[in-house]
């Protein structure tokens, strides 16, 4: 790890998710959240081996309510979601609950009550010593985004506020010092695994224009239904409810309330466009 950024692998992790992320460790490098409770909340640890890299979920000591907490989750669609992509890019995916060895994209098959979960992201498809330190990086990051997506999924809370482990489905009010409606992380990265990242009003891709290092995973992601107009108990379909748009776009949607449809928009550009 001595000529990784980690550090960049970081802010980029907070940055994608919006969550409060610290390096515990350098070797192995572990990153855990700070807003959690320590001794009660868990680590990622990045590993790096000669023919792979991978991203491990490491719950704390006394963890036992995170982990109860995810397995009463409602939103285990979206880690089905989730884990789909991760295969389809290639890697592997190990879990177990209760100590039995489970299928990652099966949730209709696991047990309800958890009291022990194991997951763990594998890259397999690298031999490292013939990458260069940026690929090394970018692939830690790689395993590490999707690990955290995983565990976010089954934990759709807003992690950047002191609340207590609560099931919060997308449009739940908070009960904690505001009343605000929270956006839960996972939904975006469910969103994104399904939909991709070009924008779906003007066809815009940041990696195409930036590239990689600076425009990969790069988009906004819009709520076609309104949260001021969801339920609080309203939970969130990634795959009819978001979709990924660009943040000009997203800013013309919401120039009017009620916001325009993604199709108002792509016949406003394509009007504009035939008259200029």
């Amino acid at each position: 790890m001595s000529n990784i950024d980690v550090f960049n692998i970081l802010n980029k992790l907070q940055m994608n998710y919006d969550v409060n992320l610290e390096v515990k460790n350098l070797s192995p490098l572990e990153i855990r959240p700070t807003d959690l409770e320590k001794g009660e909340g868990f680590m990622l640890r990045l590993m790096i081996d000669w023919r792979s890299i991978s991203a491990e979920f490491i719950p704390d000591n006394f963890s036992a309510k995170l982990i109860q907490t995810m397995g009463r989750t409602t939103n285990k669609n979206v880690f089905n979601v989730i884990a789909r992509k991760v295969l389809e890019d290639q890697k592997k995916i190990d879990m177990k609950i209760n100590h039995k060895d489970v299928s990652p994209i099966s949730s209709t098959l696991w047990d309800d009550h958890w009291s022990l979960m194991e997951l763990k992201v594998e890259n397999h498809n690298i031999i490292v010593n013939e990458k260069t330190v940026e690929t090394i990086e970018d692939k830690l990051f790689d395993v590490g985004n999707d690990l955290l997506g995983l565990i976010l999924s089954l934990l759709p809370l807003d992690y950047s506020r002191d609340i207590e482990f609560e099931l919060l489905p997308e449009g739940a009010v908070s009960r904690v010092k505001v009343n605000k409606y929270e956006r839960s992380p996972a939904n975006r990265q469910a969103c994104i695994a399904i939909h991709g990242t070009v924008c779906k009003v003007c066809e815009f891709d940041f990696e195409s224009m930036y590239g990689r290092e600076l425009g990969k995973g790069y988009i906004h992601v819009h709520h076609l239904t309104p949260i001021s107009e969801m339920g609080e108990g309203y939970i969130i379909n990634p795959t009819t409810d978001l979709v990924p748009i660009c943040p000009n776009c997203h800013a013309m949607i919401h120039r009017r309330n009620p916001p325009y449809s993604i199709s108002d928009l792509k016949s406003i550009i394509r009007s504009n466009k035939i008259y200029k």
